[in-house]
């Protein structure tokens, strides 16, 4: 496995914290040449500190220029990985607000279709792409109709880009709940009663973790015959949604 990537070359966007940057580490660890992109010059900058296999770059992808120059700097790729964390709108889809809906759909859908517009002028053939989308596209959930609605147009797009860039190929993840930095806007006694009750509303009584989402990554960059693809990581959710 450590050498599965080597000599190709991976840009993790989204790749400063977080499920981005334990996709990054795996990468790297299977042999890739890494470089990471994300809007915050410190994160990044400490993670390339903490991690030294990691190159970094600024980039806000919601920007069409900032996508194609950095597409341009960082040619050829054999790998793209989109991990955006937008932050997200979570409430009941009437009382959402629509300017904070707004901003994810740049933040993250537009931010995408930026990096996917114009991802294939930067791949080499038989390269790959992964999105990191979010289980809410596939399973019903109040308060989750602003996430379904853009990591489910996301789903929808992996199968006919599949089409539009082979040989190159297109791929999705679409983790549950895992713990990383995105739920820090909770405080912590409200946090871990929300991973105690994701843990018990799954088969594997736990709650996800970065790295399961990053051997997901690592598999379909290096699996050259998954294409079109959109691969639940929710530990069994989907198959009991009553549980618990």
């Amino acid at each position: 496995m450590t050498a599965r990537l080597q000599g190709q070359r991976a840009a993790v966007v989204g790749g400063g914290s977080g499920i981005g940057l334990a996709r990054a580490r795996a990468l790297a660890a299977a042999g890739a040449e890494v470089v990471i992109a994300g809007r915050t010059e410190a994160r990044l900058r400490a993670a390339a500190e903490a991690a030294p296999a990691l190159r970094w770059r600024v980039l806000d992808a919601s920007v069409e220029a900032q996508v194609v120059a950095f597409f341009e700097a960082e040619s050829p790729l054999d790998h793209l990985v989109l991990c955006a964390n937008a932050g997200g709108t979570i409430g009941p889809f009437a009382g959402l607000d629509t300017a904070a809906m707004r901003a994810y759909f740049d933040n993250k859908l537009w931010a995408y279709l930026h990096a996917l517009k114009h991802a294939g002028r930067a791949l080499r053939p038989g390269g790959s792409v992964t999105l990191v989308n979010g289980a809410a596209s596939q399973l019903a959930a109040p308060g989750m109709g602003a996430l379904a609605v853009v990591n489910g147009g996301l789903d929808a797009l992996v199968r006919p880009l599949a089409l539009e860039l082979a040989p190159s190929r297109v791929n999705a993840v679409a983790p549950g709940v895992v713990e990383t930095p995105y739920w820090d806007k909770m405080d912590a006694a409200a946090r871990a009663s929300f991973y105690a009750a994701a843990a018990r509303g799954v088969p594997v009584r736990r709650t996800g973790r970065a790295e399961d989402v990053a051997d997901a990554v690592v598999f379909l960059a290096g699996n050259g015959f998954v294409t079109g693809t959109v691969l639940l990581i929710d530990g069994g959710r989907h198959l009991t949604p009553n549980l618990g």
